[in-house]
């Protein structure tokens, strides 16, 4: 993962807005959105989405692939990249579901 140059909280941030925005359409309606207080939700949750989610899943994935993969420029073999690809399905859903359930939290606590 250090080799390539993704960001770290990109996953991150989408499923934030996404969460967030479905958060508030459900519970306030579509007006809320076009508040001060919606649009400084969603700027803070961008930072801390991307501090508290994205980062921390994103080394997870780098140790990983390091410890347990250890392709390190070799070629894998194609037992171990399927493993890998499943590893990190899981991961992603694992870090949707955290985004999503923190993103419920700030929100209950924010809006309520």
């Amino acid at each position: 993962m250090a080799a390539d140059r993704t960001s770290p909280g990109g996953f991150a941030i989408t499923v934030f807005i996404g969460a967030a925005i479905y958060l508030i359409l459900v519970n306030h309606g579509w007006q809320t959105l076009l508040t001060f207080k919606a649009i400084i939700f969603l700027l803070l949750g961008v930072f801390f989405s991307v501090l508290l989610v994205g980062v921390p899943f994103h080394l997870l994935g780098g140790w990983i692939e390091k410890h347990y993969f250890n392709f390190a420029g070799a070629p894998a073999a194609p037992e171990k990249t399927g493993r890998l690809k499943t590893v990190v399905t899981l991961l992603m859903v694992m870090q949707v579901v955290a985004t999503f359930y923190a993103t419920k939290l700030a929100y209950q606590w924010y809006f309520n």
